[in-house]
């Protein structure tokens, strides 16, 4: 997953309001992120509807990509600092 960061980085976390339809148990305001805009970028965590629309994100299963991103993420500062000379 070379390209993690780059991934998570464009995703967009937004707040939002349940409505009426909502699943069971959810109400009032939430946070989290679009489905069809994750489905342009992480396609593999989107559930969708049977014509394809997407329906919703499998936060789970995002973890693991932002793991690798986190990981990425270190190694650049790992870098950084050596380059300052702070190791």
């Amino acid at each position: 997953m070379s390209d993690a960061l780059e991934r998570i980085q464009r995703l967009r976390a937004v707040r939002f309001d349940w409505t009426a339809d909502a699943p069971q148990g959810r109400a009032g305001s939430d946070f989290g992120l679009i489905a069809e805009e994750v489905a342009e970028v992480v396609p593999e965590v989107v559930a969708r509807e049977a014509d394809g629309t997407p329906r919703g994100v499998d936060y789970a299963r995002l973890t693991a990509l932002l793991v690798e991103a986190v990981k990425a993420q270190q190694e650049e500062i790992a870098e950084l600092r050596r380059e300052l000379g702070m190791t």
